[in-house]
């Protein structure tokens, strides 16, 4: 995004707050995301307000990161193109690998999501570095809803607080 004003080469413009650290600001850059989202032809989910989906593009959003799935990447590439046209500029990686700490382990028709530095942050937390392991993994199959459970609460352990960023 560009200056909205010209000024003389060698001089400075002084801000008079800061941009970053404001309580408001990631939900005025979600503002600002959203609303060139919407104008790109993206459509925003009722049921998650983070899922945009546009004809042939689905996007995900989390505070500064974007995720973008499309059958052909040359759908998303011409995306990519409209929104930055459009004054969005974006750090392109070809891979989801990473985000969000988030291993994706795509296998013919199955998606794998891992954590490998989520659960190493726990174990050194715990102090179970040393700890002898155990190979307790739990069956392959798909997850069904469980209509008569209780929902989760969530553990509220400080210990642990600092690995699940909350």
């Amino acid at each position: 995004m560009g200056l909205p004003i010209k000024f003389k080469e060698g001089h400075i413009l002084k801000l008079n707050r800061s941009l970053y650290g404001l309580k408001q600001s990631p939900y005025n850059f979600f503002e600002f995301l959203k609303k060139k989202l919407l104008q790109c032809g993206f459509l925003q989910s009722q049921h998650d307000p983070c899922l945009f989906i546009s004809d042939k593009v689905i996007c995900l959003v989390y505070v500064d990161d974007c995720l973008f799935f499309a059958p052909d990447s040359k759908d998303i590439q011409v995306m990519m193109d409209k929104m930055q046209a459009d004054e969005l500029a974006f750090n392109i990686k070809n891979d989801a690998a990473g985000f969000l700490g988030i291993k994706i382990d795509c296998q013919d028709d199955c998606i794998e999501l891992t954590q490998p530095g989520h659960i190493d942050c726990i174990i050194v937390t715990l102090g179970l570095q040393h700890a002898d392991p155990v190979c307790a993994l739990a069956p392959k199959a798909n997850l069904r809803q469980d209509k008569d459970g209780t929902p989760f609460e969530g553990d509220k352990s400080p210990s642990t607080r600092n690995c699940r960023g909350t």
